[in-house]
């Protein structure tokens, strides 16, 4: 038996072996990495300004809270109508909740004036361009909302949280 001789094919035995990446590769290589990083850039920068809004949404959520706790403490002045139909930042009572230290206590009307004055005074501090209002009460619920600027890169909006609240007799 003879032994099989081997064939040598031409084109084959010609063939070069090519190391490394083509310029062509290289570039498509780069554009679906730069696609991709702007894509994540993007998604981070969403991420920010989300966080942003979610953050100032819960400081207004915290500051109807504050005035419905004051509220609360304060029956004299919501049975008198001292917190309806509020808007603004009034002057402070000369007063103190505390008649220890003054001597002069405040009325039921003054404390209302004291709350919503600090409150207003917080909503300022605490969201950009921050503002609050009490609208008078329908069926005995009163409507607290508080309006704020939220800044984008196409420019700005005003948003609001709106909250209704029925005082407990």
């Amino acid at each position: 038996m003879e032994k099989p001789t081997s064939i040598a094919i031409p084109h084959l035995s010609r063939h070069k072996k090519t190391n490394g990446f083509s310029l062509i590769e290289l570039l498509v290589t780069m554009a679906i990495t730069t696609t991709g990083l702007v894509g994540v850039l993007q998604m981070e920068m969403k991420t920010v300004r989300w966080n942003n809004e979610s953050q100032l949404r819960s400081i207004a959520m915290l500051q109807v809270q504050q005035l419905v706790e004051r509220m609360h403490a304060n029956k004299a002045g919501i049975v008198a109508g001292k917190y309806s139909d509020k808007s603004g930042i009034p002057s402070l009572p000369n007063c103190r909740t505390d008649a220890s230290t003054t001597g002069i206590s405040c009325s039921a009307a003054q404390i209302a004036q004291f709350d919503l004055s600090e409150w207003n005074t917080e909503n300022a501090l605490k969201l950009p361009l921050g503002a609050g209002s009490i609208s008078p009460p329908s069926n005995g619920v009163y409507t607290i909302t508080i309006n704020w600027q939220e800044i984008e890169s196409s420019g700005s909006t005003m948003n609001n949280f709106t909250f209704e609240f029925a005082p407990l007799p």
